[in-house]
Order: C-alpha cells, then structure tokens, then sequence
C-alpha cells in the first residue's frame, strides 16, 4: 500500500489539473477533509454513492465521465476515469475484497 504522503501528492496532482474536491451532500457529512466511517454499511453507502452504482446509479449524468478513481492494481494505485456502470462495479467489487482482506474495525481507525 502506498503511504499517505504519495496518496497527497497524486490527488494534488489530481486538483492542480482541474478535479475538483467531492461533494457528499446526499450521505450528512460536513464540509470535513476526513470523515469517520463507523460501520462495513456505512463504507458500502459511501463507496455506491462515490462510485454511482446501486440505489445511487440515478445521479450518474453525464458529468460521470469525468470523475477520477483510485483503483488498486497490486500494490500501486491507478487513477482511471470510467464511463461504464460495469467499470465502477468492478472498482466496487475490488474495495470490498479489499476490506475482507484487512479486516477493519471500525473503532475510530476507518476514515474517508
């Protein structure tokens, strides 16, 4: 896994390009950098409305094609852009294993 400080550095990257910060107003956090995630459903309802999929497919519009995602290809993280439901399903699939994989707990150690 890459360490935080290189995670900051591409997202600056990211920004200094023309990405813009994500907007969460349909999920009740503020205007925070970090938010704690306290529970597996709480991180499933943040990662289908970050990736448009399920219950928030609906707000996919045409700017979908346009959003940047981290996705994880062995240990080094690739920035993709996805058009497709499919692709942002796969992304999906691969963070739940992922968490499987780490086991989080959710005490105060899981943030977005």
């Amino acid at each position: 896994m890459e360490s935080m400080r290189d995670v900051d550095r591409v997202m600056e990257r990211e920004i200094k390009k023309g990405s813009t910060p994500l907007q969460f107003e349909q999920l009740g956090f503020g205007d925070y950098s970090y938010n704690e995630i306290t529970s597996k459903e709480k991180l499933l309802q943040v990662l289908s409305y970050l990736l448009r999929i399920g219950e928030y497919e609906p707000f996919a519009g045409k700017t979908i094609g346009n959003n940047v995602y981290m996705d994880m290809r062995g240990k080094k993280a690739v920035f993709k852009r996805t058009r497709l439901t499919y692709e942002r399903n796969n992304i999906f699939a691969t963070i739940k294993r992922l968490a499987k994989k780490y086991k989080p707990d959710y005490e105060g150690k899981v943030y977005l």
